[in-house]
């Protein structure tokens, strides 16, 4: 199952964020420096993500879709990693692009 999110998981990082104060009203989005080899959070009890600022604006889009990921299955902290990396690479990799590539590149 893919998670519905408020946005799409194609748009760049700003016109993203900006988008979601129009849909997503009651989540915040926001953006700190964050503590060794974070990259976002996303905090249940505030509706809040954060996102390490420090990365690029590619980095940030594919952390603010694996932290909406979260929100959209109202995960507590880290709470089911392993299907939220996977719901993330479907949203984010075209099944079909991914198929013709390893067969370019031979795998």
């Amino acid at each position: 199952m893919v998670a519905v999110l408020p946005v799409s998981a194609h748009l760049n990082y700003g016109p993203m964020r900006m988008l979601l104060y129009e849909v997503a009203p009651g989540l915040t989005v926001g953006s700190a420096i964050l503590a060794g080899d974070l990259h976002g959070v996303y905090d249940l009890l505030h509706d809040t993500i954060v996102i390490d600022r420090t990365m690029t604006y590619t980095r940030k889009r594919c952390t603010l879709v694996h932290e909406l990921v979260h929100h959209a299955y109202g995960d507590r902290g880290h709470q089911r990693e392993h299907r939220c990396r996977i719901v993330t690479a479907r949203l984010l990799i075209d099944e079909q692009e991914y198929a013709s590539a390893e067969t370019m590149y031979e795998g």
